[in-house]
């Protein structure tokens, strides 16, 4: 069991439309060692506080950002959040050595199925494509990305499915130590390596 503790920053901005993000919310309550940052309820204003941030993601070793796909990105407030948490001096650049080492995950829900994210896809660009600016971010900042966590089809998740998914998760940073960006590298998502780990459990 992973002694990591992780920062989930959660951005939704109609939480009780969304039956998944809440199942996958109530996924990191669960763990013993995990700092929820519900942005849309902490910064209804957008006048996000720097330095209690920067202050967090010191006292953490993963960071996680919660969110649905909305456009092919992420919810405005969290783009607002890494413009101005993430700066020179402390995320990058000269003495920016805060987030050197970290474990970065996105978990997200998006509305298409997994064939519409795919490279086979009609649409121009998969998940993996849509998601480089926050790869690189993550790699300029010298974190440890994985590939992200992904409730596809969000809108026809059945009961069982969230439930699986909540264990799924909860499995996932119960056990996070035993990740690895390098061996993950490539992958679009992380659900088929998690799905063939939680398996070999059961």
């Amino acid at each position: 069991m992973t002694t990591l503790n992780p920062l989930v920053l959660f951005a939704h901005p109609s939480l009780q439309r969304s039956n998944v993000h809440r199942v996958l919310f109530q996924s990191f309550k669960q763990l013993e060692k995990c700092t929820i940052q519900d942005l849309y309820e902490l910064y209804p204003n957008f006048f996000i506080d720097i330095e209690v941030e920067q202050q967090l993601i010191k006292e953490h070793d993963v960071i996680v950002m919660q969110f649905p796909v909305y456009w092919f990105s992420m919810p405005a407030l969290l783009k607002q959040w890494i413009d101005l948490v993430l700066e020179s001096g402390f995320a990058f650049g000269k003495d920016g050595i805060h987030l050197k080492g970290k474990k970065f995950i996105c978990v997200v829900s998006a509305g298409g199925s997994q064939d519409t994210y795919s490279q086979s896809a009609e649409r121009d660009y998969s998940l993996k494509e849509l998601f480089a600016p926050i790869e690189q971010m993550a790699r300029y900042c010298d974190m440890e990305y994985l590939p992200p966590y992904v409730v596809y089809d969000s809108l026809n998740q059945s009961l069982a499915d969230l439930t699986r998914h909540e264990a799924n998760l909860f499995w996932l940073f119960e056990n996070f130590d035993k990740t690895n960006g390098d061996q993950l590298k490539g992958q679009i998502d992380i659900n088929t390596w998690l799905e063939s780990q939680t398996t070999e459990k059961k």
